[in-house]
């Protein structure tokens, strides 16, 4: 992954959809159906891949991976804080 690729500006589509730059998708190996977590920080949205494989069955579509995965990254940021 390259550290330059930074500065890319797309518009917003009428649905409140972005495209993520092609150079950036493949730097970071994010594929069609990757799951991606978002967070609001401040006046900036930070996304990340999230790692997880979607839920099937009952649970499905309900969020507990991405909440999940939201209060670890949330505990490891305090914990970095402390130290």
């Amino acid at each position: 992954m390259t550290s330059k690729i930074v500065d890319m500006n797309h518009s917003v589509g009428a649905k409140g959809q972005v495209v993520i730059p092609k150079l950036m998708r493949d730097a970071l190996t994010i594929k069609p159906g990757q799951q991606m977590l978002f967070e609001l920080r401040g006046n900036e949205i930070v996304m990340r891949k999230s790692g997880s494989v979607p839920l099937k069955g009952r649970f499905a579509g309900s969020g507990l991976v991405e909440a999940l995965a939201q209060e670890r990254w949330e505990e490891r940021e305090r914990d970095a804080r402390r130290t």
